[in-house]
């Protein structure tokens, strides 16, 4: 069985928000359709429907599983500068 990931690289800054947006190259775009996860929730957190909050300067890595698949999922490196 294989697995379909795609990466995608996002810069925040500390005390702000960006909106996560998935685009026609990810099989399934609908954000609060997949269970967020995170190397480090000090440095950035997440909303269900993909607000992303900078907390601290640094760089970590989310993962999204798409919850009707799990074969399917979303790798994102965030990082937060000041």
């Amino acid at each position: 069985l294989s697995r379909r990931q795609r990466q995608m690289c996002i810069r925040a800054a500390v005390n702000s928000t960006v909106s996560l947006e998935l685009d026609n190259q990810v099989p399934y775009n609908w954000i609060q359709y997949y269970t967020w996860s995170t190397e480090n929730k000090n440095i950035v957190t997440i909303s269900p429907f993909g607000t992303i909050k900078g907390i601290s300067r640094g760089q970590t890595t989310f993962t999204g599983l798409y919850q009707y698949n799990s074969r399917i999922s979303i790798l994102i490196t965030i990082y937060v500068i000041e």
